[in-house]
């Protein structure tokens, strides 16, 4: 009985210092795989996807990791909602992963003969998609902020005419953060200033180069010369301010319609002579059929 309970603890000591070896803990592993199987799906898909990109970060070589500018993956996965969880890195790997996948697909089809279309099939949807979906969201999350943000400046402007303070609008703002984008963004800057002591125009700026909008640099600068000045001069800036948004969101819209027209014209041209040559092309072959018959 003794040398069987000293032989299966030699055992133990044996798988105990080869995991460890490893760097490995098979009970941690049993327990995170028994959690991992409660959680819902899209948790599940997110941790796998999350836990994909993490492990091919590491392979992917630096003149790609350069082509994809770490920083401003960053900020576009941010105003997407951040997908899955993901980190720049991670949707680096799994980018990375997808192009792999894509060459692959390509190599086996040019030696099946299946040419090149379902590599590119592959590569479009693995490596396209994704960056252009995130591309259009963060676009669509910057629009909104900037005419968010047009009317809040509006508003400080109207403030600080009557001596309203600053930083009570800026809560009042951060109020509607369930659901405006750009009023999570003013949440953290006035909790920066309430707890991290902070200056305004200082959380500002950097809530600006956390979004990438010009107005909001625009805006951070005004108050920083405001605090300079002690507020002197800040309702006359911000209405200075507040009209030049205007006239360039005008001149913006103006633009827009112009390259509109622009291509309907193009459009409407490219139709009517696709539909003459189809057209003369038509009359061409019936009366070659009728001079054949």
């Amino acid at each position: 009985m003794f040398y069987s309970l000293l032989a299966g603890a030699c055992v133990f000591c044996l798988v105990t210092a080869f995991f460890s070896w490893r760097q490995r803990n098979p009970l941690a592993e049993w327990v995170e795989r028994r959690s991992r199987a409660a959680l819902p799906l899209k948790a599940r898909i997110s941790l796998f996807l999350r836990e994909a990109g993490r492990q091919a970060q590491g392979y992917v070589p630096r003149a790609l990791a350069d082509l994809f500018s770490s920083r401003r993956l960053a900020l576009m996965l941010r105003l997407a909602g951040t997908p899955f969880g993901l980190a720049a890195g991670e949707f680096q790997g799994l980018l990375f992963l997808a192009g792999l996948a894509g060459i692959a697909a390509l190599v086996l089809g040019r030696a099946l003969g299946a040419g090149a279309l379902p590599g590119l099939m592959v590569l479009g949807a693995g490596v396209g998609l994704p960056l252009l979906w995130v591309r259009v969201s963060a676009g669509r999350t910057q629009a909104r902020m900037r005419r968010s943000l047009g009317y809040f400046i509006r508003q400080l402007a109207v403030g600080a005419a009557g001596r309203v303070s600053i930083l009570d609008m800026f809560k009042d703002m951060a109020a509607n953060a369930g659901h405006d984008p750009l009023a999570r963004e003013i949440e953290a800057v006035v909790e920066e200033v309430e707890r991290g002591g902070r200056k305004l125009s200082e959380a500002l700026h950097d809530m600006a180069a956390n979004i990438d909008i010009p107005e909001a640099y625009e805006l951070a600068a005004e108050l920083a010369a405001a605090e300079r000045y002690g507020g002197e001069g800040l309702a006359a800036g911000l209405k200075t301010l507040a009209r030049s948004l205007d006239a360039r969101r005008e001149a913006e819209s103006i633009s827009a319609v112009q390259k509109a027209e622009t291509w309907i014209t193009m459009v409407i041209a490219v139709t009517v002579v696709l539909s003459g040559s189809i057209f003369m092309v038509g009359a061409m072959v019936l009366n070659f059929l009728e001079v054949w018959h």
